[in-house]
């Protein structure tokens, strides 16, 4: 048929609407969780918040999440030149994530009284990073990195009360490289700083409301 991909399209857009003209229910969270150790840049604990619409099973929402972040120390060489002898230079960094969500929620019903979801969603997230410097080249201004990525994860909660859940939700997305490049030459300063991969997964531990 020459016109089904128009009708699979007018079908969809009128899914859509359908289920979206339904009046949402509401839900806030808060996060707190953990980024495992990776070969790359380290965020270490973090903590958030998170909220969205429930449109029967269908979720939209976002959230924002700081980390503890981390920090590493290298070893530099003299710059005779300008008089500086070699020694260790420190950079840390504390990322902050803004990220939107769309999923669809699987209700599983555990016992009788006893009820838990499982939701696996899409997601696109920005990373802002400050990096931070000093050591033997001196304490540069801040470094301001933001990254985009598009990931995913998926949530699971189980009901304690009647709008109040309990669970764990995992996300990942990958961030490309991250260069935190210090210095200028042509202005007369020392090049510095370090170059790493960005991926990034945290577990979290989530209470929710829904409203």
């Amino acid at each position: 048929m020459k016109n089904q991909p128009l009708l699979l399209i007018a079908l969809f857009l009128f899914f859509t609407a359908h289920v979206f003209a339904q009046k949402p229910a509401l839900s806030a969270s808060v996060i707190l969780g953990i980024s495992p150790p990776k070969k790359g840049l380290e965020y270490n604990a973090g903590f958030g918040v998170k909220g969205g619409a429930h449109f029967r099973n269908f979720y939209a929402g976002a959230s924002l999440v700081a980390h503890s972040g981390a920090e590493l120390s290298l070893r530099y060489g003299s710059a005779s030149n300008l008089g500086i002898n070699g020694g260790r230079q420190d950079y840390n960094w504390k990322p902050k994530f803004l990220m939107a969500d769309i999923g669809y929620e699987i209700k599983i019903k555990l016992t009788p009284s006893l009820s838990s979801s499982f939701m696996p969603y899409f997601s696109a997230g920005l990373a802002s990073l400050k990096v931070s410097s000093s050591g033997v080249y001196g304490s540069p201004d801040d470094l301001k990195i933001n990254k985009f990525g598009i990931g995913g994860g998926f949530s699971y909660t189980v009901s304690v009360m009647k709008h109040l859940s309990v669970g764990l939700d995992y996300r990942l997305y990958p961030l490309g490289d991250v260069h935190a490049d210090f210095g200028d030459s042509s202005e007369n300063e020392i090049e510095h700083g370090f170059h790493t991969a960005g991926y990034y997964d945290a577990l979290f531990a989530v209470a929710s409301y829904r409203f």
